[in-house]
Order: C-alpha cells, then structure tokens, then sequence
C-alpha cells in the first residue's frame, strides 16, 4: 500500500510539473528602450547636477546672453553713427560704409531676435520714398533709440518698441545699401 501510494504521489508530481511546462505563460518581454529625446549637450550634462544648481547655471546664461545683445547694440550704434557722420562729410558711401550697413542689418535681425520679434516687411513702409540723407540721418536716430531703450531696461523687459525700432533699422540698412 505505501508502494502504491508513493507511486500515487510521484505519477501526480509529474503529471503536474508537465501540464506547468506545457501551459502557455506569458512571455516575459525585455523593456523597451525608450527613443532617444532631443537633449542638448548642456542638458545631459546638467541632469545629473541639483535643481538649484541648474537654476543658477540658467540665470548666468541668460545674464550672458543679455550682456552680449548690450554689446550688439552698442556696436550697432557705433556703426550707425559713423556711417551718418562719413555720409555727412563726404556726401556719398564707400565700399566701407556699404559693409558697415551690411553688418547693422545682422546685428539689427540678431537684437530683434533676443527681442522676440521677427522680421516683417511692411508693404506700406514710408522709408522707402526716402532721399538717401534722410534715410540714413533715421537709421542714425533710430539706431541711438535702440541704445537708449535696451540700455534702460532690464533683460527681463520685452519691448515693442524695440521690436519695432530694430525692423525699421533692418529695412533702412538695406533701402540704403540698395540705393547706392
């Protein structure tokens, strides 16, 4: 009897441990690596830093970026002014003022850009019907309000007018390399 029954117990052991092999489980599927995301250098470098610290590293880049645009603008008037000064000496513009127009136009886009504007031509702009004097004494005029403007405002003012002055000072730049 204890032959039977240990018989007994085996045959079920292994009548179980075959229906356990033969059942379907489920298939257990490695993860799914996850695409890879846009990340900035600067941003997989700093993911493993604090927040405080990535806060702090974000506002020095801003304050950079600002003093930058200050230098832009500050150039951009220079420029302005030299070119108003050469026109008034000699009456015309040399290939070196036609150069300096060139470079207001960029630094002109790149301030109107930090501004968070973007460029537009207007289709009924009254610069265009300028005498070449006239244009280039407002590209002067407008050129120092910029200067006045962004120097007088934190980085953390968005102006319209800036905006505004910076697309006037673009298309001035360019009415007046184009009349030459």
């Amino acid at each position: 009897m204890l032959r039977g029954f240990c018989s007994l117990a085996i045959l079920i052991l292994l009548s179980s441990s075959i229906v356990t092999a033969q059942s379907p489980q489920p298939a257990i599927r490695p993860p799914t690596p996850k695409p890879p995301s846009r990340v900035s250098d600067d941003e997989q470098e700093n993911s493993h830093l604090p927040e405080e610290m990535r806060v702090k590293m974000a506002i020095a880049r801003a304050e950079e970026s600002h003093k930058k645009i200050l230098e832009d603008v500050e150039k951009l008037s220079s420029l302005s002014e030299e070119i108003v000064k050469d026109y008034g000496d000699s009456k015309k513009l040399s290939g070196d003022d036609l150069r300096k127009l060139g470079t207001i136009e960029k630094l002109a886009k790149r301030i109107l850009n930090h501004a968070g504007g973007e460029e537009v031509e207007d289709k009924n702009d009254p610069s265009e019907h300028l005498a070449l004097a006239e244009a280039i004494d407002m590209l002067g005029s407008t050129a120092a309000n910029i200067k006045k403007e962004m120097t007088a405002e934190t980085r953390f003012v968005v102006s319209a007018t800036v905006i505004a002055m910076s697309n006037e000072v673009s298309t001035l730049s360019r009415l007046i390399r184009h009349a030459k």
